[in-house]
């Protein structure tokens, strides 16, 4: 079993990754976190969103994170592209991943509208199961920094047959 788990660094991907990492020892599958640098718009050279160090840094972190909870096989990838959506379900296809963890920002739905929505895409275009992880609208996000979301229970999920 192989699960992927798109991340940014901010608060919603913390929240996915803490699910993922609880489905991937659930399942007792390959955990991978997949960090896309998405180009920024505009004519000329291109510039991404962040640099490659920053890039290191967070997927150093998490996979950090992910061996210290206990998932025995984490990974880390990253890729620039233009559109992320594509570009974590175009690496889940080609690495046949069971599952997609992603989790939803709290964008408001005006900028959703304009840019569109990377988990909605994504749940749209992928070819196996997406556990999409909504941030826990009972707290602020202030509260939910720096700490541990809510476990998720992954009693409901089945997994996936080959």
């Amino acid at each position: 079993m192989k699960v992927l788990c798109g991340i940014d660094g901010y608060a919603p991907s913390a929240a996915a990754a803490a699910a993922a990492m609880d489905l991937a020892k659930w399942l007792g599958a390959q955990l991978t976190f997949y960090m896309v640098n998405p180009a920024l718009p505009g004519r000329g050279a291109r510039f991404y969103l962040w640099s490659d160090e920053h890039v290191r840094k967070i997927l150093a972190e998490i996979g950090r994170r992910g061996r210290w909870s206990g998932v025995a096989d984490v990974r880390c990838a990253s890729q620039r592209a233009n559109s992320i959506a594509g570009a974590i379900v175009d690496y889940a296809d080609e690495h046949e991943m069971d599952y997609i963890v992603i989790g939803t920002s709290a964008r408001p739905a005006v900028l959703k509208l304009l840019s569109g929505s990377v988990s909605r895409e994504v749940v749209a275009k992928a070819n196996c199961p997406v556990v999409v992880v909504h941030r826990n609208r009972g707290r602020s996000d202030r509260r939910h920094r720096g700490g541990r979301p809510e476990p998720v229970v992954f009693h409901d999920i089945v997994p996936a047959v080959a």
